[in-house]
This record gives C-alpha cells, structure tokens and sequence, in this order.
C-alpha cells in the first residue's frame, strides 16, 4: 500500500519538476529585466539632467545608471564598493580587462565631476554620456563567470 501511494508522488514529481525549474529561473530572468529597465531609466534621467545643464545631477545618474547595470548583470550589488574592490569583482566575474578600465574610469570621472567645485562643460558631459551609452551594450552582452562556492 505504501508503494503505491509513493508512485503517484514519483510521478507528480517527474513530470512537475521541469515545470518548476523553468518557472524559478524566468523569476531570475524577469527580476534581471526589471533591475535592467531600472538602470535604463537612470540612463534616461541623467540625459534629462545633461538637457537642464545641472552638471551634478547628471554626473549622479550616470554613475547610479553605470551602477545599477553593472549590479543587474553581475547579479551582486557593487553600490558603495571602491575602485580597488570594484576592479576585484571584474577580474572574479571574467569582465575584460579593457571594459573594467573604461567603467572605472567613468564612474571617477564621475565622481571627480560631482564633488569637484569647477564648472564642468556641455561638452565633457556630452563626452560622459558617449562613453557610457557606448559601454552600455557591452555591459548587457557580457556574460559573467559564475560565483564560486566559498
């Protein structure tokens, strides 16, 4: 009696477990999309900023943009990391080396641009914006290494 209780079970199983497996990983794939639409619409509001000419806004979107991409693609959050531990991630995550130079570069740039108490000019944001929207498809292309297990 037992057996046959426990077949039904096996069976269920079998047939539902692909189901549930896809299921969990369209989750990942729809919350990757959303953290990415997210990131886009940063991209967005510093454009709006670089319209309005207000150089610190702009410079905060861009590299919250930057930001927000790059935690949407390596899937870990990289908010409030340094340069140093932000360049560690890159090289754990297989980002090439070229690509981990110019994102660093940008969000000091950004940074720099932020805090700094001279005028930045329309064209060295303009400058910023190329640079970032050129990274941009890079970044949602690139592939990351999977985490190892500690």
């Amino acid at each position: 009696p037992f057996a046959l209780a426990v077949l039904p079970l096996i069976w269920l199983g079998a047939v539902f477990a692909p189901s549930l497996r896809r299921l969990r990983s369209s989750g990942a794939a729809d919350a990757e999309r959303v953290a990415i639409a997210q990131a886009d619409k940063r991209l967005a509001n510093a454009k709006s900023a670089l319209e309005a000419r207000d150089a610190r806004k702009f410079h905060a979107a861009l590299a919250a943009a930057l930001l927000a991409l790059l935690a949407a693609r390596l899937h870990e959050p990289v908010i409030g990391l340094t340069q140093t531990e932000l360049g560690a991630l890159f090289a754990r995550r297989g980002l090439p080396d070229a690509l981990g130079t110019q994102i660093l570069k940008v969000l000091s740039d950004c940074a720099f641009a932020r805090f700094s108490s001279s005028a930045v000019s329309d064209a060295d944001m303009q400058q910023r914006l190329a640079q970032v929207e050129n990274l941009w498809p890079q970044l949602t292309e690139f592939s990351p290494q999977p985490l190892e297990n500690a």
